[in-house]
């Protein structure tokens, strides 16, 4: 039953795709994105006690998560500049 066959991939890439663990569905920059992202909006409703986010909410966790990410992007780079992802 040839059907039944798992058919090879087309082509690989490689990027960041070829870096992907198996069965991750994200990329790992976008992974660490919304890993931070959760940690700052849990973080900020255990502070206020809170059990509901508000959209407000959400878009300061993602800004927090992005400036996190961004310096930490600065301090592991040996000349001290942005890394490219």
């Amino acid at each position: 039953m040839p059907q039944l066959r798992r058919r090879p991939p087309l082509h690989t890439r490689a990027g960041s795709d070829a870096r992907r663990r198996r069965g991750d569905p994200l990329p790992r920059r976008v992974a660490e994105q919304v890993r931070a992202s959760a940690d700052a909006l849990a973080a900020l409703l255990a502070v206020e006690g809170r059990t509901v986010a508000s959209l407000d909410d959400l878009e300061w966790a993602d800004a927090v998560a992005a400036r996190f990410l961004a310096r930490r992007a600065v301090a592991s780079c040996p000349c001290g500049r942005r890394q490219v992802w």
